[in-house]
């Protein structure tokens, strides 16, 4: 699910501004749509990843983001679709993106706190820490604990196996 919802985030706010300017920027253009997507994100809740200059860390996110991440998600999105039960080589997949995205989304989570205390409330970074990052955090940490449970089971010796050779 996670990864649903990683797919249509992406594309509707945080990759727009890599698309062509002349397909969104402006009213007229054919994705325009994806402007007001935007802006209605920067206008509900003022990120300042969005609306100020930021640390040039957050780039090297949105670069990761935009080779890394978005791609792995569809394709987890298209394995977990298809396949009846998971294999070896879609929960390392799994592993490995949802482990990049905690942390990434984590680094963003531990900033909050040290934003600009006369523009954000302290119930505004709650929020943002609890609501509008906390679940981009949470479900890919839980992801990563459960994707490592299954490799961890599929790459263990059977116990069984190894009583019967003592």
């Amino acid at each position: 699910m996670h990864s649903f919802s990683h797919t249509v985030a992406q594309p509707l706010v945080d990759l727009v501004p890599f698309y062509p300017a002349w397909l969104w920027a402006t009213p007229d253009a054919p994705l325009s749509f994806l402007n007001a997507i935007r802006q209605f994100y920067i206008t509900t809740y003022n990120d300042p990843y969005f609306t100020q200059p930021h640390p040039s860390w957050f780039d090297l996110f949105t670069y990761i983001e935009v080779v890394y991440q978005f791609p792995a998600a569809a394709y987890l999105l298209f394995k977990f679709m298809t396949e009846r039960q998971t294999s070896g080589v879609t929960e390392l997949h799994a592993l490995i993106f949802s482990l990049g995205f905690a942390l990434t989304t984590l680094t963003c989570v531990w900033d909050v706190p040290y934003w600009d205390s006369t523009v954000y409330t302290t119930a505004q970074k709650v929020e943002f820490m609890t609501v509008i990052y906390g679940p981009f955090f949470l479900i890919p940490g839980i992801m990563a604990v459960d994707m490592f449970a299954r490799l961890h089971k599929r790459l263990s010796p059977d116990v069984s196996d190894s009583k019967k050779r003592l």
